[in-house]
């Protein structure tokens, strides 16, 4: 359902003798794609230029995989750089064979059959780097000589300085990898290219060279391989849910006369949201069922292991039998432990789709993943590619123009629709959340306070029982420290569940959004202008980004784990 889109950037020249083997090695970075994502749509993006453009195409196109063409003007003017008549029915062969055409002249602003060079040749330069999450780079490795050169393009997106990147001097560049094929005169040297060849990490570097993150491009590029396995893995789970078309699919994003077919964008976004909603809430009952199991079978565990020692009886069975209940917990958590992160993942992906529906169906162009970007929320990340993916859809294809009460209705819809999801009207609110973090407080508390009277109860006990004996006062005592003990450790387990359900940071969270979708629908009814109610509903859509943003940060601390 969502696509990872692979650029192309390379030289027009390559060495004849040496095209077998570039090919090889490019069809080996292709499949080694393939293999990460099998249940992911790949796309590669290329200018279908001579040479690696066009080589990368051909084998993509042999391997399976869709091609989309970005050419940098009209086709007709772009075909007078191609000396021959074979290199122009090779470029019109492989553009027939697209199934995406895009003119990076028009996506600039510029005529969209511009033939100033080297500017349109700049202008696809950004435009690919735009488009893809990755970049493959047929390069011999050194800087380009101008502008729009494979170096240029390849320098620019590892740092995040292409046209069109997110440039607030808060946000993480939108910088990505390169897998690299090295060119040269010594391509067919296996020792030289075993070198040579790789994966060539973002650079975000602080003024005095210093990475700005932790790590530097190593830790992007863990996120970049655990943003694939995260991405496969949604498209893999939606496929499986057999999420197809409906009619009533948008009841509850849009209003119900809301002509949403007309916009094939917002039908697929409509159909992607589903699939993450239905799934987040499929997870979040496994999950929650899961942690029960996982704290009842470790209080149990940890009151089978306090009888043994001697100090309730003298047999040895109930070490065996904590061993069992923990095992049982611990079978329990790495059976349903990733169901935390797909609940977390797919509530999120859900939450900025609904700002990125909204905001299309109010007329509100906003590229939600420069607001991740703020949040540390980075193109490595499978969030972060999708949401790219949804930000280039949304740019990609014209929005429908729809008349200025439709757009009203959308906007109070939306407004109403979170004022009732925070407030306990469609969904367990604030109230709920209240509840909750002040009952599991009260209920380990009164753990504790049960288990401060059991102590003071013990030792009332073996005062007045130790003039008979001590062995009489320590069996009279033996069952009251079972019992301090076994409350002192529920209360543990309690405080440990609650900590981990987060009601109270949920409650708070739920209020802050509340107030603010309250304010935003008083305003709404006062915007004078259509000029207000587009910069109301654009700062609305980026504080509910950012609120969802801190709520999934806030519940990756959080994981299904076991209560020691």
């Amino acid at each position: 359902m969502i696509p990872f889109i692979l650029g192309v950037t390379g030289h027009r020249h390559l060495p004849v003798n040496s095209l077998p083997t570039i090919e090889n090695r490019v069809r080996e970075r292709l499949r080694e794609l393939q293999r990460k994502l099998p249940n992911t749509r790949i796309i590669v993006a290329s200018a279908l230029a001579k040479g690696a453009d066009r080589l990368v195409a051909q084998v993509a196109l042999e391997e399976g995989i869709e091609l989309w063409s970005v050419l940098p003007t009209i086709a007709d003017d772009y075909e007078k750089d191609f000396e021959s008549t074979d290199s122009r029915e090779t470029f019109r062969g492989l553009l027939q064979r697209s199934t995406r055409t895009l003119n990076a002249s028009a996506l600039a602003g510029r005529d969209a059959s511009a033939s100033e060079r080297p500017q349109i040749y700049v202008d696809v330069g950004a435009e690919i780097c735009r488009l893809s999450h990755a970049l493959l780079a047929v390069w011999d490795g050194k800087a380009s000589a101008g502008l729009g050169g494979t170096g240029d393009i390849v320098a620019k997106f590892r740092s995040g300085q292409f046209e069109g990147a997110s440039d607030s001097a808060l946000t993480f560049p939108d910088c990505g990898e390169v897998f690299h094929v090295h060119v040269g005169e010594d391509v067919n040297s296996a020792v030289a290219n075993s070198h040579r060849d790789g994966l060539l990490y973002p650079q975000v570097q602080g003024e005095d060279g210093e990475p700005i993150m932790r790590g530097g491009g190593q830790a992007l590029h863990v996120r970049f391989e655990a943003g694939l396995r995260s991405l496969n893995a949604f498209n893999r789970d939606s496929q499986k849910g057999g999420q197809t078309p409906d009619s009533k699919l948008p009841s509850y994003m849009l209003p119900n006369k809301f002509p949403w077919q007309d916009d094939p964008v917002l039908r697929t976004w409509l159909i992607v949201q589903d699939a993450a909603n239905t799934l987040s809430s499929q997870a979040q009952k496994r999950r929650h069922r899961a942690l029960i199991t996982v704290v009842l079978l470790f209080a149990f565990s940890m009151m089978a292991t306090l009888l043994y020692g001697g100090l309730v009886t003298e047999g040895y069975w109930p070490l065996p039998l904590g061993l069992l209940f923990i095992s049982a917990a611990t079978v329990v958590y790495i059976l349903r432990k990733t169901d935390h992160d797909v609940w977390i993942g797919y509530r999120a992906l859900a939450e900025f789709l609904r700002v990125a529906i909204s905001w299309r169906a109010c007329g509100v162009r906003e590229p939600v993943h420069h607001v991740l970007a703020e949040e540390q929320i980075l193109a490595q990340d499978w969030l972060g590619m999708a949401v790219r993916w949804f930000d280039n859809e949304g740019r990609l294809c014209a929005a429908q123009r729809f008349p200025d009460h439709t757009v009203q209705q959308v906007a109070v819809h939306w407004i109403t629709d979170q004022i009732d999801y925070f407030s306990d009207h469609k969904n367990k609110g604030i109230h709920h959340h209240d509840f909750r973090a002040k009952l599991l407080g009260k209920v380990s508390m009164l753990f504790i306070g049960l288990a401060l009277s059991v102590d003071v109860l013990t030792m009332v006990i073996d005062y007045f029982l130790a003039a008979h004996g001590r062995e009489a006062a320590l069996g009279a005592t033996a069952w009251s420290m079972y019992v301090y003990w076994a409350l002192l450790g529920l209360s543990a387990v309690v405080a440990t569940y609650a900590d981990i359900m987060a009601h109270g940071e949920h409650a708070s969270e739920y209020s802050h959004a509340l107030i603010k979708f309250r304010l935003a629908k008083v305003s709404l009814a006062k915007a004078a202008t259509e000029q207000e109610r587009y910069e109301l509903l654009c700062n609305l859509g980026k504080g509910a980004v950012r609120e969802t943003a801190s709520w999934f940060r806030l519940h990756l601390g959080r994981p299904l784990r076991l209560p020691f």
